[in-house]
C-alpha cells in the first residue's frame, strides 16, 4: 500500500513526499529510491544522507556527488570523516584498508579545498566566514596541498586586503614561510610589521629602509645605530 502511494506521488512529481514514504514508511525500507526522489526534487542534503545510509561504495560515491551538486562541502567532509573513522586501523584488511583510506583521504582533501575556497571568498566579500573556520578546513589538507592552496589563493586575490591578512596569519605561520609573509606585509603596506621582521632576521639596512617608508623614524634611527 505505502509503496503504491509512493509510486503515485512520483508520477505526480511530488518528490519530497514520495522520498519520505520510501525512506520511512515502505516495508522494507527503500533508501535508494528515496535518494533518487530527493535528487529529483533538488533536495541534495537529504539525498546524500539517504545514499550514505546504504553503506556501500556506490552509495558513498552517490552521496558525495549529491554534496557536490548541492555545494554542501561541510556535509561531504562530515561524511568522509565518519567513513575514515570506521575503517579498520593498521594495514590493508578485508573490507577496508590502506587503499580505501587513501581513496577517502583524497576525497576529504577535495571537499576541504572547495570548502576553504568558499570560506575565503565569503570572508573577502563580507558575507560571513571566519579565520577559525578557514583554519579548520586547512588542517584537513596535507602539507603539499595546503601550500598549493596558499599559493593559488594569493594569486587569486592580488589586491584584496582581507584575504591576504587571513592567508598570512594561517599559512605563513603554519609553514614558517618567512619570505612569503614578508611579501604579503609589503603588499598590504604593513610596513611596520615587515620592518620588524627584517630587523629580527638581522637585515638592518632593509629594516631601516622599510621603517622610513612607514614614517617610523625613531625605529629607523634605533635600528641604524
Amino acid at each position: 500500500m505505502m509503496e503504491r502511494a509512493a509510486n503515485c506521488l512520483c508520477k505526480g512529481r511530488e518528490w519530497k513526499e514520495a522520498a519520505l514514504l520510501f525512506r520511512d514508511a515502505v516495508v522494507p525500507r527503500q533508501p535508494a529510491r528515496a535518494a533518487e526522489c530527493f535528487e529529483e526534487g533538488g533536495l541534495w542534503s537529504a539525498a546524500a544522507a539517504s545514499w550514505a545510509s546504504l553503506g556501500t561504495p556506490v552509495g558513498r560515491d552517490r552521496a558525495l556527488e549529491c554534496c557536490t551538486q548541492g555545494r554542501d562541502w561541510d556535509q561531504g567532509i562530515s561524511l568522509v570523516k565518519g567513513w575514515l573513522a570506521a575503517l579498520p586501523s593498521g594495514g590493508a584488511q578485508p573490507g577496508g584498508g590502506s587503499d580505501a583510506r587513501q581513496s577517502l583521504q583524497i576525497k576529504l582533501e577535495s571537499f576541504a579545498k572547495r570548502a576553504a575556497r568558499g570560506c575565503l571568498k565569503r570572508i573577502e566579500e563580507g558575507r560571513g566566514g571566519s579565520k577559525k573556520e578557514l583554519h579548520d578546513y586547512v588542517r584537513l589538507l596535507s602539507t603539499d596541498s595546503a601550500l598549493l592552496f596558499f599559493q593559488r589563493s594569493v594569486s587569486s586575490y592580488p589586491h584584496q586586503l582581507c584575504a591576504k591578512q587571513v592567508l598570512s596569519k594561517i599559512f605563513t605561520r603554519r609553514f614558517k614561510l618567512v619570505d612569503e609573509e614578508l611579501q604579503l606585509h609589503l603588499e598590504m603596506k604593513n610596513f611596520a610589521r615587515a620592518a620588524d621582521m627584517y630587523a629580527k632576521r638581522g637585515d638592518t639596512a632593509q629594516a631601516v629602509e622599510i621603517y622610513c617608508q612607514s614614517g617610523a623614524w625613531d625605529e629607523a634611527n634605533s635600528s641604524a645605530t
